[in-house]
């Protein structure tokens, strides 16, 4: 609820600047001072210009009680408020405000001053936003009097940096304090962290999941094939990539004998030569005699 909040607020602050025309810092050169304004608007505070009531503001930051300041109007006669104004104080130092756009300032023994009733556009940028703000202009530009400010950047630099805040605070909360973290999201529901941890377990759930599916797998085709090769039904060579042999139709033992073949003599062996030697032809039979 806090985080939506903040965000709230940084919204109706960038709808304010619709408000002002002139966002910028003053600067040591221009003594600290906002046009037509006498009293310092130093960093982190930052000058505005309302357009339309043609005043010069100067706003604070950092607290959701900042405010703008600017100086008070003429009051009429004897002091008093003129149509479109409200009184303030009395006497010498009584002074007049716009009615409706200003409220009388609430710091004491301070005149002469009157609060804008617009939310301060800054309200919700840290002091140290402004002041880094304001170091990085001032280094690039160090001789001019005042230096311009994009706004709508700053809020939206200030917005990161608060979300970010509140996000790394929440994660890395003590476990003793995990009973008031859960009231606090049951009414701000699931952060961003816990929908991104709750993603990564689903997809390294499911990657285990596919993993065990496949070694199951694998595994079953293991006992499958090694069934296959003790029963005979699968090739030896089928696993080596050799593919299935050739498998021919059984001949009878003297099949040949079908087809004759030419007759080739007996030849005769030198008598010099000693051992044993088959007569050729293709017909079986049985070995010759050698010659003594």
């Amino acid at each position: 609820m806090a985080r939506l909040s903040h965000l709230f607020s940084v919204f109706v602050a960038i709808q304010t600047c619709a408000a002002y025309s002139d966002f910028y810092f003053a600067s040591q050169a221009s003594k600290w001072k906002c046009n037509a304004l006498t009293f310092d608007c130093i960093p982190p505070q930052a000058c505005v210009r309302d357009g339309v009531l043609n005043k010069t503001y100067c706003c604070g930051s950092d607290s959701q009680d900042a405010v703008c300041s600017g100086f008070s109007t003429d009051c009429g006669s004897n002091n008093q408020p003129l149509t479109g104004q409200i009184g303030c104080d009395t006497g010498e130092d009584a002074f007049c405000c716009l009615d409706g756009k200003e409220k009388c300032t609430q710091r004491v023994n301070q005149i002469n001053v009157c609060w804008g009733t617009t939310q301060d556009p800054y309200s919700n940028v840290s002091a140290k936003i402004m002041n880094d703000t304001f170091s990085s202009l001032s280094s690039a530009h160090p001789r001019q009097t005042t230096f311009a400010i994009d706004t709508v950047a700053l809020l939206a630099l200030a917005t990161a940096t608060s979300t970010a805040s509140t996000t790394g605070s929440a994660t890395s909360s003590p476990t003793g304090s995990s009973t008031p973290t859960q009231s606090s999201n049951s009414d701000s529901g699931l952060s961003g962290g816990a929908i991104g941890g709750i993603v990564v377990g689903v997809v390294g759930g499911l990657a285990l999941i596919g993993l065990a599916a496949f070694f199951y797998w694998r595994r079953a085709s293991k006992k499958t094939h090694h069934g296959n090769e003790m029963d005979g039904t699968s090739n030896a060579y089928a696993g080596n990539g050799y593919g299935a042999v050739a498998q021919h139709p059984p001949h009878e033992k003297y099949a040949q004998q079908a087809s004759p073949q030419p007759y080739n003599a007996p030849l005769e062996l030198d008598s010099t030569h000693q051992g044993v030697s088959e007569v050729e032809g293709s017909h079986p039979g049985p070995r010759a005699h050698p010659y003594n």
